[in-house]
């Protein structure tokens, strides 16, 4: 397995000891997002728990308190850092969801190792590329590794400062560069991500008559990926065999804490949840609960921070 040459930031808590009051308060917290995902769906819904910038401990202690698997983190150090503290818990699978840069990506591939599931935040070329000359090298240093899951992430607020592709085009040309032969051994096109405008995020989880009907962000990755699917299965070297149709193929990851249930009602497959799972989070590079920060600001801290790819 390889070894990931992070060390943990100055001031990170290394510790995995939790006391039975925070597995309490997680496991009871966990129930109610799973409670909330079930009544929202009547259907499969995978959920990552969004750990970031929270310690291993309570990963550990969630982990090992519900079963829960899937974590997702925002920052490559972070999740190498936590994915060495955490190696003897062989059924975790990390999932990065941050903005990611080229940079970073061969780093996050080879040393994330086989227990990093997937990316969600892939959104040109360059950067799958560079996420599948990582996992060559993996593959060869470990030949039974799996290929990554890769979502693509979709730009559907069309605001300047996201991240995320914007137009049908551009994203069939990631898709088919994806899909092409020679990185289609290490990486899996599963899916298209969004994180939508805070706007649409806040209205479509409010709660009262003026409601909306429908996320308009959610729609338009919805129709992304009908789109997309439509340009893959017209393809004669990339649809899929026995007459299936990527349209029931491609994943769809939308929905954080404050509006996950309005995306499993239009249709997600993924949902990210952070602050109702572990509770008010310090901002990055602090050591632990904003002081008098309430649930609500820890969850615009947590939004923000995520919205505001570089």
């Amino acid at each position: 397995m390889s070894t990931s040459t992070e060390i943990p930031p100055p001031g990170y808590e290394t510790s995995l000891t939790y006391t039975d009051d925070r597995l309490d308060t997680l496991r009871e917290n966990w129930r109610s997002v799973r409670e909330a995902i079930d009544s929202a769906g009547g259907r499969e819904v995978e959920l990552i728990a969004v750990s970031k910038l929270k310690p291993a401990s309570d990963i550990l202690a969630l982990h090992r308190g519900t079963g829960q698997c899937g974590f997702g983190e925002n920052y490559v150090q972070e999740l190498l850092v936590k994915r060495g503290l955490l190696a003897g818990e062989e059924k975790i699978r990390w999932w990065f969801i941050g903005g990611l840069q080229s940079n970073k990506c061969k780093q996050l591939a080879l040393e994330g190792g086989s227990a990093l599931a997937g990316v969600q935040t892939v959104d040109s070329a360059k950067k799958a590329t560079e996420l599948h000359k990582g996992r060559v090298i993996l593959k060869e240093r470990e030949p039974g590794c799996g290929r990554l899951e890769v979502y693509l992430q979709v730009n559907t607020s069309g605001e300047a400062e996201k991240s995320g592709v914007e137009g049908d085009e551009a994203l069939a040309e990631l898709a088919r560069h994806v899909l092409s032969d020679g990185l289609a051994e290490t990486l899996r096109l599963v899916g298209l991500m969004t994180i939508g405008s805070l706007g649409e995020s806040s209205a479509s989880g409010a709660v009262g008559e003026d409601r909306p009907a429908e996320n308009r962000d959610f729609t338009a990755l919805i129709k992304a990926r009908d789109t997309l699917a439509a340009t893959l299965d017209a393809d004669a070297q990339l649809r899929l065999q026995n007459g299936a149709s990527w349209k029931d193929e491609l994943k769809l990851s939308m929905g954080m804490s404050q509006d996950f249930e309005a995306a499993i009602k239009q249709g997600a497959d993924t949902v990210r949840v952070g602050t109702r799972l572990f509770g008010a989070r310090a901002v990055k590079g602090g050591t632990g609960k904003k002081s008098g920060a309430s649930l609500e600001d820890a969850q615009k801290v947590e939004e923000e921070t995520a919205k505001a790819h570089s």
